[in-house]
């Protein structure tokens, strides 16, 4: 999959630069600069993304990958240069660039967390799917947000899988609560938030 990741940034790679005498044009402001390339970029490379699930080395790809673009659009040196030009700096400037009215709470996302928020999404859509639907029924037990079990568990540590993953990232980083251990309690609550549309 990272090989797959890596050769999509490079595709994505190939529109930034096609999309160069823009990036350039002198009556094309930051804002709009940053709105274009949030809204083409971002949608390119995460296209059809959420399905999968991604470790930590690939999200920090993706958004290793945006913070370039965004230096670029807003002329900002790179860290090791500039220490005080933070990541954290890089992303408030690019929202309040794009957004600059102080009413206005939207923010530019890392492709990460954009990422993750798609995850969850997609896990609350089929969550409420009825029990015929085939992504459902290849997914979790009828009526329940208890995953389907196929063959028995490996020996030793389990792999990352994109139902625990993302279930985890709805318990513990939406709802703000403890560690997620998928126990029936919390899996029960899941559902709960998935039908009431928390997610």
């Amino acid at each position: 999959i990272l090989h797959e990741i890596t050769n999509k940034i490079h595709e994505v790679r190939k529109t930034w630069y096609k999309l160069a005498p823009y990036w350039k044009a002198s009556n094309a402001s930051k804002k709009w600069k940053l709105i274009i390339y949030d809204a083409i970029v971002r949608s390119k490379l995460l296209y059809g993304l959420e399905t999968v699930h991604l470790t930590d080395a690939m999200a920090k790809k993706l958004d290793v990958f945006q913070l370039k673009g965004l230096r670029q659009i807003l002329r900002l040196q790179a860290t090791f240069v500039n220490r005080a030009k933070s990541n954290k700096f890089v992303f408030e400037m690019a929202s309040k660039t794009a957004y600059p009215d102080p009413q206005d709470k939207r923010v530019i996302p890392r492709f990460s967390e954009f990422h993750r928020e798609r995850k969850a999404s997609l896990l609350g859509h089929i969550l409420r799917a009825s029990d015929d639907d085939p992504l459902r029924e290849v997914t979790f037990q009828p009526g329940t947000a208890y995953r389907v079990e196929y063959g028995k568990k490996r020996v030793g540590k389990p792999k990352q899988n994109w139902i625990h993953q993302t279930k985890k990232y709805v318990y513990v980083e939406k709802q703000h609560l403890f560690t997620y251990d998928e126990t029936k309690a919390q899996d029960n609550q899941i559902l709960k938030w998935a039908q009431e549309r928390k997610f």
